[in-house]
Order: structure tokens, then C-alpha cells, then sequence
């Protein structure tokens, strides 16, 4: 599963296509954010909620994940897979990847952005 955390907010804003459901740390603390410490503690936090779990995803848990997936039907762009709909993640935690002529693919490495604007 691939995690994005905003720090920092764009200037001017979000783009209004993420409809209010993207934020970013250093707005809601209020204050600057140690990026460093951050990212510590969303690893320490990975690896405790991952412990033990084995090379699937229990079921309840991939659908608590797919509930909060920011990307879910919303066209994007893997650098490893090209451009599609994310689709969700299967059992072992891969994005899955509708590709423009229909096929799925699993995206198990690499960044993931959506597209914006003209996704062509």
C-alpha cells in the first residue's frame, strides 16, 4: 500500500478537482512540521499496524484501506505502469491499474500521481 502525506499545503491552495478531501500537516498543526520526525513516526506507526501480517492483507483491513483510498476510480499516472484508473488494491496490497484499453495491472512499486486536468 503507498502512503502520501501533504506537509505543506500548494500555494494557492489544493486544486479544486480532490473536493475538499486533501489536506496538509503543517495546516491542521498550525505550525512547521520536522519533516524528518514525521517520517519516522508514520514508518514506526506502518510497522506496528503491519506486524505479523503475513504476505496478504487480512480482508477487514484491505477493506478499511480501500475505504480511504484517495485514488479509487480517479485517473492517474504510475511511473512504472503508465497512465489508468486506480482500481483499488488487491489482497497483497498492489495497486490495481485500468489501463485505457481495458486490462488491469498490479502496480507494486514506484510513485503514483492523479492526473489533472486532461489526463490524456
Amino acid at each position: 500500500v503507498g502512503v502520501g502525506l501533504n506537509v505543506r499545503a500548494p500555494a494557492g491552495g489544493f486544486p479544486q478537482e480532490l473536493g475538499g478531501r486533501a489536506g496538509a500537516r503543517e495546516t491542521l498543526a498550525g505550525a512547521p512540521v520536522d519533516r524528518a520526525s514525521l517520517a519516522g513516526a508514520l514508518v514506526r506507526s506502518l510497522i506496528s499496524v503491519c506486524a505479523g501480517l503475513g504476505p496478504r492483507l487480512p480482508e477487514a483491513l484491505r477493506e478499511e484501506w480501500q475505504r480511504r483510498d484517495a485514488l479509487q476510480g480517479r485517473p492517474v499516472r504510475s511511473e512504472t505502469e503508465g497512465r489508468g484508473v486506480a482500481r483499488g488494491i488487491d489482497a497483497t496490497g498492489a495497486l490495481l491499474l485500468e489501463r485505457p484499453d481495458g486490462t488491469r495491472v498490479r502496480v507494486v512499486a514506484g510513485s503514483v500521481e492523479p492526473v489533472i486536468g486532461n489526463p490524456g
